[in-house]
């Protein structure tokens, strides 16, 4: 039996994403709205820092945490509805893991301090930056969990209600540092670093907490778990790269005033991971539930047809306003980052259909395939940062951004088309199957 659009983007679907949308929305705003007070009170250079230490933090989260948040939304959604038992030892299992990543993450990060900060900062007195990198992951990994509960629950009410106080939060913290005249870029990196723990206890306080009390035994789960995640946390390490590499890149050929002109357009341009994050957060457990060719190829028709012309909208509406946008939220020393906004929002939107079918993927079980297509995106920012930038500077690893952007959408399309046609007519069993 097909699926109509309405199943996943109708009914309560439309209202899901609706809240998730509306939610993320008022929280990437009042998140950018910190960001902005930062990039206005610390200048470019010590926005600059800022940014590259923000990225480390994201993409240590993201390798670390990432992946066991998609296990446990992959697994427990499904058995849920079929399995509660297993599901709470799923939840229990990964806090558990969890725990002792955090304590791994500490001891590393005064370990490797001094040297990360060499490579990337070009100053080895510079490692309380990468120690509060560290500590601020931990926080992210563990206040995944709780979002991530919740989004196998599907009460994305109380999803978005916590998202939001993270961001609440940093703003207010970032507002009375500046009231109190002692923001800068440490200060500013204490604040990043201590909400997601605040959110994370209580986020603890909002969840039921009886998978803790859970005595079934975990031997035949942490396999099915591990099986899953290794190929994600493969897939998280490259994205989490390759998210980050023209950053990672233009700090290397350029200076830290031209990573934070960078980096300005770069948070603009962000804004638009809110609506394909608001998407798949509905999308992944939905699909998850799909055993027929058809609930497939209905959706994929169908969600093409609705965010295509998403895209373009999208696209050139932030292309008209990209230099009243600039000019209202950034002083004047920030001004170059209109024609390096103008290049990423493309590329950036393209995350609107990528991101959602990218669930199809991981619903069948196949996470290897994301590996390999982040894989080649990864190739292609990378060797196109090194021959673009030494060129044309900050515009050339835009340029490499948003071309690796594009085929990685091309890569995801082909993929699931592939995917999709090996799908025999009869029912399959999700977990197990490909």
């Amino acid at each position: 039996m097909g699926i109509d659009l309405k199943d996943i983007m109708g009914s309560k679907g439309a209202r899901d994403v609706l809240v998730v949308s509306a939610g993320r929305a008022v929280a990437s705003g009042l998140g950018f709205l910190a960001t902005i007070v930062l990039a206005r009170k610390l200048g470019p250079k010590d926005f600059g820092l800022f940014s590259l230490s923000l990225a480390i933090m994201m993409v240590i989260s993201g390798i670390a945490g990432g992946s066991i948040d998609q296990a446990i939304v992959k697994f427990s959604s499904f058995y849920l509805e079929k399995d509660r038992g297993r599901a709470e030892l799923i939840f229990k299992t990964t806090f558990r893991l969890k725990i002792i990543i955090a304590f791994i993450l500490l001891f590393s990060g005064f370990i490797l301090n001094k040297p990360l900060s060499r490579v990337v900062f070009n100053d080895s007195g510079s490692g309380n930056l990468i120690n509060l990198s560290f500590i601020g992951a931990i926080g992210i990994i563990l206040l995944g969990f709780v979002l991530a509960f919740l989004q196998s629950h599907q009460t994305f009410g109380k999803h978005v209600f916590l998202e939001l106080l993270n961001n609440v939060m940093k703003l207010g913290f970032i507002g009375i540092l500046v009231l109190l005249n002692v923001l800068n870029l440490v200060s500013s990196m204490a604040v990043f670093v201590m909400v997601p723990f605040l959110t994370f206890m209580l986020g603890l306080k909002i969840i039921p907490r009886d998978f803790l009390r859970t005595g079934s035994s975990r031997e035949k789960l942490l396999p099915e778990i591990i099986h899953f995640s290794k190929w994600i946390i493969l897939s998280y390490v490259i994205f989490a790269l390759y998210r980050r590499m023209d950053i990672f890149l233009l700090n290397y050929f350029a200076e830290f005033q031209t990573v934070g002109i960078y980096s300005a357009a770069f948070n603009i341009a962000s804004i638009l991971d809110l609506v394909a994050l608001s998407f798949f957060v509905v999308i992944f457990p939905k699909v998850n539930r799909f055993t027929t060719r058809s609930e497939y190829v209905n959706f994929v028709k169908k969600f093409l047809i609705a965010t295509i012309p998403l895209y373009f909208l999208v696209c050139i509406g932030l292309l008209l306003v990209s230099k009243p946008l600039v000019a209202a939220f950034y002083t004047n020393e920030f001004i170059g980052c209109v024609s390096i906004l103008k290049i990423l929002v493309p590329g950036f939107a393209v995350y609107i259909i990528a991101l959602p079918l990218s669930a199809i993927i991981l619903s069948r079980n196949k996470p290897q395939l994301l590996v390999a297509f982040d894989f080649i995106a990864l190739l292609i920012i990378f060797s196109g940062g090194i021959f673009l930038i030494p060129l044309y500077g900050a515009e050339g690893a835009a340029v490499a951004s948003l071309i690796s952007h594009l085929l990685f959408l091309v890569l995801i399309i082909m993929g699931i088309m592939n995917e999709i046609k090996n799908i025999p007519a009869e029912k399959n069993d999700p977990i197990t199957a490909g």
